[in-house]
């Protein structure tokens, strides 16, 4: 596995767009993703990712994973498909809504283990936090739309996404990464 997040040319970048566009309309359609072979090799680097769908600029689904066991082509395929069918906050896609719907893939970096919310930079690092079986994880962009400082940052995500007890953050662990975003 990669410990750096790959280098993504322009054409790597459409490339990686139009395999997540394609694949949302086919699982959305068909209700299974295409086959993709790739030859770009930053492609065929193991990646983390996220997917994230909007609607007229509104959340329609995000799904990522931290730490990436195959080809970022085939965690992009992946995490598109679970953004569209998968994510318990929203219904699935429907058929009507693809000419609606915008994509944004985030490449992440390596975990970072820090010591201290205060070693997060707000809108260029995401956190990552881990306590017992208990996790959550928050893009760069979170904070800097809901206007937190990296202490609000750190506590959202404890509480909203790990739902980790305010007695346990101490004892939690906590990562930081950033992210190459490639939007559609």
């Amino acid at each position: 596995m990669s410990s750096v997040m790959p280098v993504l040319s322009l054409n790597s970048r459409q490339s990686l767009m139009e395999m997540a566009r394609r694949a949302l309309e086919e699982v959305v359609k068909k209700g299974k993703p295409p086959v993709f072979n790739p030859s770009d090799a930053a492609l065929l680097e193991p990646a983390p990712c996220f997917v994230t769908l909007y609607k007229k600029g509104e959340l329609r689904g995000c799904v990522g994973i931290l730490k990436a066991e195959k080809p970022l082509f085939e965690e992009v395929v992946r995490m598109t498909w679970a953004a569209a069918s998968e994510d318990f906050r929203f219904q699935p896609i429907r058929p009507e809504e693809l000419g609606e719907i915008e994509i944004e893939i985030s490449v992440l970096s390596p975990l970072e283990k820090i010591a201290s919310p205060h070693q997060i930079e707000v809108g260029r690092h995401g956190v990552y936090l881990r306590w017992k079986d208990k996790t959550g994880a928050f893009l760069p962009e979170v904070a800097v739309e809901q206007g937190w400082n990296a202490e609000e940052f750190f506590e959202a995500c404890a509480r909203e996404k790990a739902m980790i007890p305010k007695e346990a953050w101490p004892e939690t662990a906590l990562y930081r990464f950033t992210t190459q975003k490639i939007k559609a």
